[in-house]
């Protein structure tokens, strides 16, 4: 039920297929139609036991039908602790559902004439450079967005030096090698969605910094054609507004509100994730996607063969027969019907938009907690898209309910074995001999103090009390017990002289060396 924080921002996997397991033995089920009419009393029931059961402060739920609206419901609070209601005006952060809302402005500079798909992407962002030389000069546009790319996630750096803008960003990307040829296996990388946004807005916009220059062309290609009047990339708008507080679990399996700023370091990778909209308007998107690019009202936004390239499976993620990603899709073949989609998962908001374009469907769930684990990353997410089905489809067999009891029980295990061997007041001599500024090139700095009880791991964008743990193999750990990240052990390693934290990744593992009081 903890987050590590190799998952990082933007860090929910793509996952278009209800992913939890059937409570239910066999696999008859079709779920290719008809669509039949809501039970909306039933629905809404549902979502409230839901959300009350899985501890989420508060979710808006939309679902469209050949570019109308024909459910919406809103419930609980943006902010534990606060009366202010979710409203159908209040914005959330969308993550990694942004990635789909990128490519299809990539689509419409395609459209355009402004790029095409097989462009080097070195040709549209001169400069741009992995340390792998052949991979830079082979990179095309669609490949930053194929999951296919041979490298994998490396999100740390948004996470500890959130403040970087776009260019740096980019330049540290660098450093980064391919760990799998072009097109051999499924890779998540934010960094390299983002690389590949910010190549295309460059591209339209040449004379504007690279984020300035994705804003506008968003914007422009978008978020005014759909009508996502509330739609954003801006921090400051944000908090200025309507908008729900992020949430994310202590040690203890509580749930926590979080100041919004904790989710500013997505704005360097904001092709990736940096999106805050509300449900009116990601409604009308899914009900654009699902028109194949012609939005509400009648207004194509992308031709339907630009759309539909992003739909086209690029690569096997290994979920099954016809799971795999798009161009910034998450594209499958569920029981029978076709289902594209994407999860956003942020600190502390869980996101999911699902598309039936076969029957015109789309679906929005928005929520301002991140409280999954090994059993689902985005629970109410989920258990809340297979009830949906269930609603819409008349060959879905009735599981949404054994699986939200499901859930619960996992969550309520993963919250019994949480704080397991964690001392939350270790000697005060042990977090004060870990006092002092540690240092990693590419993480920057973070403050170690001691504290009443056990110590603070201050990384400047975010910062969490810490206990003590021993590991079977004898090594030390300092245990973060405060959201975003409880429950990530953090090895010491060295010794008084020379120590140092380290901070694993899929991919890289850092070292915090101590440099000073």
């Amino acid at each position: 039920m903890l987050i590590a924080i190799a998952a990082g921002a933007c860090g929910a996997r793509p996952r278009p297929t209800p992913a939890v397991a059937s409570p239910v033995a066999g696999d008859d089920e079709v779920l290719a139609g008809p669509v039949r009419p809501l039970d909306v009393a039933a629905l809404d029931a549902f979502i409230d036991d839901a959300r009350a059961r899985l501890a989420v402060p508060g979710a808006a739920v939309a679902i469209t039908r050949d570019g109308e609206v024909i459910y919406q419901h809103v419930v609980g609070v943006r902010r534990l602790g606060e009366p202010a209601p979710i409203t159908v005006d209040t914005r959330f952060l969308l993550g990694s559902v942004t990635k789909p809302l990128t490519t299809l402005m990539e689509a419409a500079l395609v459209d355009a004439g402004v790029v095409r798909w097989d462009d080097r992407v070195t040709t549209l962002l001169p400069g741009f450079a992995l340390a792998d030389a052949a991979l830079t000069a082979r990179l095309e546009l669609w490949h930053m967005s194929c999951a296919c790319s041979g490298v994998g996630a490396q999100d740390l750096d948004n996470i500890f030096e959130g403040e970087v803008g776009p260019e740096a960003r980019l330049a540290a990307m660098a450093t980064m090698r391919p760990t799998a040829a072009l097109g051999a296996t499924y890779q998540y990388s934010n960094l390299m969605v983002a690389a590949g946004g910010y190549a295309a807005a460059h591209a339209a916009e040449p004379a504007r910094g690279l984020g300035d220059a994705y804003a506008a062309v968003m914007q422009r290609t978008v978020f005014d054609p759909i009508g996502m009047t509330a739609t954003t990339l801006a921090l400051d708008a944000v908090e200025r507004g309507d908008h729900a507080s992020p949430h994310a679990l202590a040690l203890d399996g509580t749930t926590r509100a979080m100041p919004v700023a904790i989710e500013g370091g997505v704005r360097s990778i904001a092709p990736a994730g940096a999106a805050w909209s509300t449900v009116r308007d990601v409604a009308r998107y899914v009900a654009t996607e699902a028109a194949r690019g012609v939005a509400p009202g009648g207004r194509r936004v992308v031709s339907a063969a630009n759309v539909e390239a992003r739909w086209r499976r690029r690569i096997a993620d290994g979920d099954g027969p016809d799971s795999g990603y798009g161009l910034g899709v998450g594209v499958d073949r569920y029981h029978g019907v076709r289902l594209l989609g994407h999860d956003g998962g942020a600190f502390g908001f869980g996101t999911t938009v699902a598309v039936l374009p076969d029957l015109g469907v789309g679906v929005v769930i928005l929520t301002n907690v991140r409280n999954g684990g090994a059993a689902e990353q985005l629970p109410f997410n989920a258990v809340v898209e297979r009830a949906v089905l269930e609603a819409l489809l008349v060959g879905a067999r009735p599981e949404a309910a054994a699986r939200l009891t499901a859930l619960v029980q996992a969550r309520a295990e993963a919250d019994a074995a949480a704080g397991q061997g964690v001392e939350l007041a270790p000697p005060p001599s042990w977090a004060a001999g870990l006092a002092g500024t540690y240092r990693d090139p590419r993480l920057g700095d973070v403050v170690v103090r001691p504290a009443v009880h056990g110590g603070s791991f201050d990384a400047g964008e975010w910062r969490s009390d810490f206990g003590r743990r021993a590991r079977p193999d004898g090594v030390v750990e300092l245990v973060l017990v405060d959201p975003p990240f409880a429950g990530t052990g953090l090895a010491i390693e060295g010794d008084a002289a020379h120590l140092r934290i380290v901070v694993p990744d899929a991919l890289v593992t850092y070292r915090l060396e101590r440099v000073g009081p």
